[in-house]
């Protein structure tokens, strides 16, 4: 089994950045969107990206679920979304197929698919999502 990504993962940093045609139009643009930082040890299953969207709608969170829980059935709609799986081991239904996935890997689920995550271990399992709008 991998080693937890935990211990490298202490702390997320997010850059966003804004473009702007020169000085002139910085000024009477809105501020530029700002970096955020945040400590994983601080959030447990909360939205790591709060506020207005700094992007073009990307949101994210951490998730743990203890031993038998599970994430319900829901779709990423027009959305793309990744999974990035810190510790223990997930078993997804997406769609109709089921797939397994554990600590230090990381899962693409494309738009319009439905999907849902379970722990079937008896250790937690703990990942970080990301959401944004799909192209």
């Amino acid at each position: 089994m991998r080693a937890p990504l935990q211990p490298l993962l202490l702390s997320l940093l997010i850059v966003a950045s804004t473009a702007s045609e020169g000085c002139a139009a910085r000024a009477a643009q809105a501020p530029a969107a700002r970096w955020q930082k945040v400590a994983l040890a601080a959030v447990a299953d909360q939205p790591l990206l709060s506020g207005p969207p700094q992007t073009r709608g990307m949101r994210s969170g951490h998730v743990t679920l203890k031993a038998g829980e599970a994430m319900h059935r829901h779709s990423t709609n027009d959305n793309e979304e990744l999974l990035v799986f810190l510790h223990g081991r997930a078993r997804l239904q997406i769609g109709d197929e089921w797939v397994e996935a554990a600590a230090g890997e990381v899962l693409y689920i494309p738009p319009q698919t439905p999907h849902e995550v379970h722990n079937e271990a008896s250790e937690p399992l703990e990942y970080l999502y990301t959401v944004a709008p799909a192209r």
